[in-house]
């Protein structure tokens, strides 16, 4: 197996997409918890990205085959069986790739559909539907004219099997089509998203950030896509070295496949922060110690003072109840330490007053 400088775009390949699988893998199990978790709900979105993860998992393996049988090296290091195998896994891969990266954008466009607001409800459908109408038709016409380059589908892997590959040049053309199409539904889900959020009633930061992490996952993957893909189309017609010129092409798709499902993912993973993450009920002041309590008996009367600042309300509450968790207990309601009414104890709140202390 050679070692030139040639081969490394294989280890770059395998390194590359292998990353980009890890944060996908952790943005999926985010989201799913999420989901099924936290909110206990599954949505449409949640479906379609438990099914682009199937194919990015086997888009991965299968890009993991091709590099292990000589992908990244040139064909003249490799034997011919080597070079079989390599294109076969390679095709396989850019296959379920493109499948993935239509289905990130669905799947980008389910969710949006839950967070669109009520007005003009139609009309925000409709459109939605036709792009992802667009992008269903694109993908389906690209993989069926990848398909059918070569005649037979086998000689697209092995060169010498008798037949014929004159589809190349219509594949690099539609190419082309398929690139600036990709490229208009990126620009539409960009801005789609920030209309949206700020006509919701929202924070500001809230809707910077979500306008953010939409239109620059997508902004980004259509770079990485068109440096990819329209600085090699010209190449795949004319490649003597399909071993060595693939592995660049193969890269950069797989990263922006990964983007699109990545950035599509970063909003829907917020019920996990704000369950797990999420500020305390009560503010720090009345979480300070000098607490005071008074038990008695089975039907016990517990009276809690906590100092508060001057200007702050002095809350004096008589409770009655038996013995349960305490209403200082740092769990669920995030109120305090445990033990200060005794083993995590809940006192049921029966009278309330509140007074304004004087500043000194």
């Amino acid at each position: 197996m050679a070692t030139t400088a040639s081969s490394h775009a294989g280890v770059m390949l395998d390194a590359v997409t292998w990353t980009f699988f890890a944060i996908a893998l952790i943005f999926y199990a985010l989201r799913l918890y999420s989901d099924v978790g936290v909110l206990h709900f599954a949505r449409l979105d949640t479906y379609i990205a438990s099914a682009v993860f199937s194919l990015i998992v086997a888009g991965q393996i299968s890009t993991t085959l091709s590099v292990h049988h000589g992908m990244g090296q040139h064909m003249a290091s490799l034997e011919t069986v080597q070079i079989v195998s390599t294109l076969k896994w390679s095709w396989i891969a850019q296959i379920l790739n493109l499948i993935a990266d239509t289905g990130g954008r669905l799947a980008a466009m389910a969710y949006l559909t839950t967070i669109q607001g009520p007005t003009h409800p139609r009309a925000k459908a409709r459109f939605l539907g036709t792009l992802c109408i667009v992008q269903v038709a694109s993908v389906i016409a690209i993989v069926a004219i990848i398909l059918a380059q070569c005649s037979p589908i086998k000689k697209l892997w092995d060169e010498a099997r008798p037949g014929t590959c004159n589809g190349r040049t219509r594949n690099r053309d539609f190419g082309y089509f398929q690139g600036g199409l990709s490229a208009l539904t990126d620009l539409c889900l960009v801005f789609y998203p920030m209309i949206i959020f700020w006509t919701l009633k929202l924070k500001i930061t809230k809707k910077v950030v979500l306008s953010f992490l939409f239109g620059c996952g997508i902004v980004w993957d259509n770079s990485i896509r068109q440096s990819g893909r329209l600085h090699r189309c010209q190449d795949r017609v004319t490649a003597e070295d399909d071993t060595d010129d693939q592995a660049f092409l193969i890269t950069w798709n797989a990263v922006a496949m990964y983007v699109v499902f990545i950035a599509g993912s970063v909003p829907t993973v917020r019920p996990f922060f704000k369950k797990h993450f999420r500020k305390p009920i009560l503010p720090k002041y009345l979480q300070y110690s000098n607490r005071r309590t008074l038990v008695q008996g089975d039907d016990g009367i517990a009276l809690v003072t906590l100092p508060v600042p001057p200007g702050r309300a002095v809350v004096s509450s008589s409770v009655t109840g038996k013995k349960s968790p305490s209403p200082f207990d740092t769990g669920d309601a995030g109120l305090g330490p445990k033990g200060e009414l005794g083993n995590g104890d809940i006192l049921k709140t029966t009278r309330i007053e509140t007074s304004r202390a004087s500043a000194t």
